[in-house]
């Protein structure tokens, strides 16, 4: 090795640090390019993915802290317990996701788009209720 001879000058280290720098950066280009050209159309189920994003990422954390401090007691070892925690995360996430996305008055809660047409009269009542549910986090907040 280059950097490991106490002969090798300064600049011969450097250039080979800038090599394989530079060769990092054709490969993270290449898979670029390789995604650009392979993976760059639409899908049916690509609304679908979209949609579940945020919820996942609002749901993930507390499912597995909840299922770690469950699972830890039953001493599973190093590799099964780490498995179970991330098959079952995502089997969670995804069955409340689908149910939270069927009842339009949950659908909010978990930043879903509600897919019901509504009377102007009930959306005007849904935002009065959500106002009277936050009203005391705001006056405490005040």
């Amino acid at each position: 090795m280059i950097w490991q001879n106490p002969a090798t000058s300064q600049w011969q280290i450097t250039s080979m640090d800038m090599l394989y720098t530079a060769q990092r950066l054709v490969g993270v280009l290449f898979m670029l390019a390789l995604a650009q050209r392979f993976l760059n159309h639409d899908h049916p189920k690509l609304a679908l993915l979209n949609c579940a994003v945020f919820p996942f990422y609002l749901l993930h954390q507390s499912v597995i802290i909840g299922l770690a401090f469950y699972l830890s007691e039953l001493q599973l070892g190093g590799l099964v317990e780490p498995l179970f925690i991330l098959s079952l995360t995502f089997i969670i996430c995804w069955l409340v996701f689908i149910a939270v996305r069927r009842v339009d008055l949950l659908s909010p809660f978990l930043g879903i788009k509600v897919t019901g047409k509504y009377k102007a009269w009930r959306v005007k009542a849904g935002f009065c209720c959500g106002l009277i549910v936050i009203s005391p986090l705001i006056f405490k907040l005040i």
